[in-house]
């Protein structure tokens, strides 16, 4: 047994165990508009144990070239999660000034489901995270909770975006992985002993 083949076994356990634990990813929201008129449109909540994503748009009517807008966009995650938001939009369809940031939610009222808008917003509480351009994202690691994706700019002619939420689990190694971790770990120190011998 070489080093390679060690860490490809290690590799190899540390993927079985996170298929055990997830399950097929699905849509909380699909293709989501943006509730003109309410505080926030809620997302939904999303399961990072079985790698739930949303998708959501704005497309502005009336359109107004040259007015600044601000979106607000809650959504809910548990268990703790790696994840991104990104959006973007098309030549035809340009924003001014495109950026994308996230906040933690200090508690909106959200009574409807996914798709819904929510009734009030909280006040923002701690920043995560912000990118800017015509195709932004947002890589970030979050604990279990509510959070807001803020999305700024200046409409154009016929302005409108598209964009989507996404999370993977932390994956916590279960026991019986960990196990076959140390056992392959001992297994590439033996190798790599026997390769200076």
């Amino acid at each position: 047994m070489n080093l390679k083949k060690a860490l490809l076994g290690i590799a190899a356990a540390l993927t079985i165990g996170a298929a055990a634990q997830t399950t097929q990813a699905a849509t909380i929201c699909n293709a989501c508009s943006y509730v003109d008129g309410s505080a926030a449109t809620f997302l939904g909540a999303h399961n990072a144990g079985t790698s739930d994503l949303s998708t959501f748009q704005h497309i502005f009517n009336p359109k107004v070239p040259g007015a600044a807008f601000t979106d607000y966009w809650v959504f809910d995650i548990a268990p703790a999660a790696f994840g991104s938001a990104s959006a973007n939009f098309t030549i035809t369809t340009a924003i001014a000034n495109f950026a994308g940031a996230l906040y933690v939610d200090t508690g909106s009222n959200c009574p409807g489901g996914a798709g819904s808008g929510c009734a009030a917003l909280a006040p923002l509480g701690a920043f995560i995270g912000s990118d800017t351009g015509n195709n932004w994202e947002v890589v970030f690691s979050l604990a279990p909770g509510r959070y807001v994706l803020v999305v700024t700019g200046t409409q154009q002619e016929n302005s409108a975006y598209t964009g989507q939420i996404s999370f993977i689990p932390r994956f916590v190694p279960e026991p019986d992985v960990l196990v076959l971790l140390a056992v392959g770990l001992i297994a590439a120190g033996f190798t790599a002993r026997r390769r200076t011998a």
